[in-house]
């Protein structure tokens, strides 16, 4: 079976996917912007093109299709969702429609259509002209956030007009962190509560929902994530709330063939859609979920794509946490880790920053991730303690200060 996959993504974080796929003998053929690195040894084929001039990769896939007919398509990159849907559109294969694809991506037409659909919803407005116009109609406290963003980047909480003005830099586009978005933002009423997110397939308007997971995010006013544990310690009850409401917010949103990852906030009121993705979940969530319940979701995914049945059996075996080395505060790396610690039950340890770096935290940059710790064990607080034990050995051992959770 020939899959056509829209971008790869980072190799730490999306390489697993392209080597399961190839494991399982599925014919992989890119369509990237530039030549392939790491990626070469898992794929039958590339397609090379610029994404900005859609009417030269359309000619270039159709032409491709032609010879070496492909069985499915997806992508696990949030910014090649909609020329993913139009490809799909065009070449007759399984995935969710251009509109569904408009909503996933701008988060200010998702929230619309879930207003619509009668979901809870925060107050919320887009930005037009001044941001204070847009502040008066919300209230505070308040998230402002980009439209078309992900990974928490640029999102803060405002708690009063004194916050208003350390933003603007960032509104403005002046801050570090360069965006692949449109310069659209959007301002929506505070959600208080803790986060999880739900990890979905979705075959032929049959919605599965595979686990949900505990997120861990830095000190407020920014959001950035620095942790997932899968699956969640939330009680069955609260679980069963959370994927009921997961299973409106996809039906709303119109998604089929494909994985979802959805994010929700658990209010007094109850659980609050934050955005819905059309993906795989990112920061290595699915292989948390195999790891924890021997479900693999990108396989599952390709699977769904080509129309192939499967058999989901879940096994809650152990837990799987994953901690990001985010750096508290602005300084020089001096010193990194020579090996990896000897801490039981990592399954793996990345570091990749380098003696010499200058690293910074919101506001002046965000994402700012210098490796990442993922560890199992047989209960959500061993696999945390162990994430936790390793990141307090990272701080020994290189001198940096890093969140912990």
């Amino acid at each position: 079976m020939r899959l056509l996959i829209v971008e790869s993504g980072d190799q730490n974080f999306r390489g697993y996917i392209l080597q399961t796929l190839y494991k399982n003998d599925f014919k992989i053929v890119l369509l990237k912007q530039s030549n392939p690195t790491w990626e070469q040894p898992f794929i039958e084929d590339t397609i090379i093109t610029d994404f900005e001039n859609e009417t030269e990769v359309l000619s270039a896939v159709t032409q491709f299709h032609l010879t070496r007919p492909f069985d499915g398509i997806f992508t696990y990159v949030e910014f090649h969702v909609e020329l993913t849907a139009r490809l799909a559109k065009v070449l007759g294969l399984r995935f969710f429609s251009e509109e569904s694809a408009h909503y996933v991506r701008n988060k200010y037409l998702m929230r619309q259509q879930l207003l619509n659909q009668g979901l809870r919803t925060p107050l919320f407005t887009k930005v037009v002209g001044e941001v204070e116009t847009a502040i008066s109609h919300v209230g505070f406290p308040l998230v402002i956030k980009p439209v078309y963003g992900t990974a928490s980047i640029n999102v803060i909480k405002i708690t009063g007009e004194s916050d208003v003005n350390k933003i603007s830099s960032i509104i403005n586009g002046n801050s570090s962190i360069v965006l692949d978005i449109a310069p659209e933002y959007m301002v929506e009423a505070y959600l208080d509560g803790d986060e999880v997110s739900v990890e979905s397939l979705v075959i032929e308007s049959r919605i599965h929902h595979v686990t949900v997971t505990d997120k861990f995010k830095s000190a407020e006013p920014f959001f950035e994530e620095i942790g997932h544990t899968v699956p969640s310690a939330l009680p069955f009850e609260m679980q069963c709330q959370v994927t009921e409401e997961v299973t409106k917010g996809i039906q709303a949103i119109g998604l089929n063939n494909c994985a979802v990852h959805t994010e929700l906030r658990l209010t007094e009121a109850g659980p609050v859609i934050v955005e819905i993705a059309g993906r795989l979940g990112g920061d290595k969530i699915p292989f948390l979920v195999y790891l924890s319940k021997q479900v693999d979701m990108a396989l599952a995914t390709a699977y769904a794509s080509v129309g192939v049945e499967i058999n989901l059996k879940l096994k809650s075996t152990k837990a799987a946490t994953i901690g990001f080395f985010v750096p508290i505060t602005k300084q020089q790396i001096k010193n990194v880790p020579k090996a990896p610690p000897k801490i039981e039950g990592i399954s793996e340890f990345v570091f990749w920053a380098n003696v010499g770096d200058t690293i910074a935290s919101p506001p002046e940059q965000f994402f700012t991730r210098l490796g990442y710790v993922i560890a199992v064990g047989k209960s959500h607080l061993e696999s945390q303690h162990r994430v936790a034990k390793t990141i307090e050995w990272v701080m020994n051992e290189t001198g940096i200060n890093l969140c912990t959770f």
